[in-house]
């Protein structure tokens, strides 16, 4: 589970954190789920409504198991927030 290190309870929740590890760089919905220690369906929710938001997007597929699995990565608009908040310099260590 990541650590909470900020003072923005936005990026203490489930969804800043989020953006955090996309920041880092692009992950599967399985990748975030093990950072995060969330389930599958709960990481896809908080996706759909960052999503919605405009702060993530679909950036293609890699190969699973089983089926492909989708990859996310963040928008332009979620890269120029995370920017603002120099909090974030202190989690770098944090990946999918």
């Amino acid at each position: 589970m990541l650590p909470r290190q900020s003072n923005d309870p936005f990026w203490d929740s489930t969804r800043g954190r989020i953006i955090v590890l996309l920041r880092k760089g692009e992950c599967s919905v399985n990748d975030l789920a093990k950072a995060l220690d969330l389930t599958d369906n709960a990481v896809r929710a908080h996706l759909t409504a960052l999503g919605r938001d405009g702060l993530i997007r679909q950036s293609g597929t890699r190969r699973g198991t089983r089926k492909p699995n989708l990859i996310y990565g963040l928008t332009p608009d979620a890269e120029r927030l995370s920017r603002r908040f120099t909090a974030l310099s202190s989690v770098t260590s944090w990946t999918c």
